[in-house]
């Protein structure tokens, strides 16, 4: 829920959408957090945010990794 409001108050905050990638990465949640992974690099969140142990399920996925090539 908190993730949430944040999101309403601060949308277009890269710190805002990383933490919602990073709450559906912990929760399980791939897509959800491969979406906002996507929203977060969007607004120019630095790619080292994501490179934790938290995302090692999303970092399987290629669409995660094709994220981050088109980044460059």
């Amino acid at each position: 829920m908190a993730v949430h409001e944040a999101l309403q108050a601060f949308p277009d905050n890269p710190q805002t959408r990383f933490v919602a990638a990073l709450v559906f990465a912990v929760s399980g949640d791939v897509n959800s957090s491969l979406a906002w992974t996507r929203q977060a690099l969007e607004v120019n969140a630095p790619a080292i945010w994501f490179s934790g142990p938290e995302f090692a399920a999303t970092r399987e996925r290629p669409e995660f990794r094709a994220l981050f090539r088109e980044k460059r």
